[in-house]
């Protein structure tokens, strides 16, 4: 009887070391999913980055830095003047332009953060709906859609109240149930 390779193969009773030497471990989920992430959000960061140096758009931009301006030369919030926004708008960035100077560099650089936190969420949020591909695509029109720097704020808000609702599902603890008023106020 002739007795084939592959089955002298499949018969062979232990494997020689060499072969174990050149096996291949799949990733584990949280590790494609840390890979995702960091890919997209350096993607989004180095597209960011190609438009951070342009000129002022006073439509957008001079809305947010009249206001946080007028609180450093030391004006009153509702008192001196009227904004068009929330006061929790313009303290953080006031209080980093106290400490690193004015520059449209660190104004625009601290909204691509903030947008970068945006999407890092967009993710955690996506990958809980469907698969890890579909929600890295899902996050692609976030990170290339035009919009108003100040809106990022919108994009955080959103994803980080939908965050916390499927935290709070997860868990079944009262903070997060909590938190989803509180977080994104």
């Amino acid at each position: 009887m002739r007795v084939s390779f592959f089955s002298r193969l499949l018969d062979y009773p232990q494997a020689p070391e060499r072969m174990h030497e050149t096996v291949i471990e799949k990733p584990s989920r949280e590790e494609s999913y840390i890979k995702v992430t960091a890919l997209t959000l350096l993607g989004a960061f180095l597209y960011y980055l190609s438009y951070i140096d342009y000129g002022i758009v006073q439509v957008d931009e001079g809305l947010l830095l009249d206001p946080v301006t007028r609180m450093m030369r030391g004006e009153e919030w509702w008192i001196d003047f009227l904004p068009t926004y929330g006061a929790m708008r313009y303290w953080p960035l006031c209080k980093i332009f106290q400490a690193t100077g004015e520059s449209f560099f660190v104004y625009r650089l601290y909204y691509i953060c903030f947008r970068l936190v945006g999407l890092g969420l967009m993710l955690a949020v996506g990958r809980r709906l469907m698969p890890l591909r579909w929600a890295a695509l899902a996050a692609v029109p976030a990170i290339v859609a035009p919009s108003h720097i100040f809106k990022s704020e919108y994009l955080v808000s959103q994803m980080l109240t939908m965050w916390l609702i499927f935290r709070s599902w997860e868990s079944r603890r009262w903070i997060w149930t909590f938190l989803q008023g509180a977080g994104p106020a």
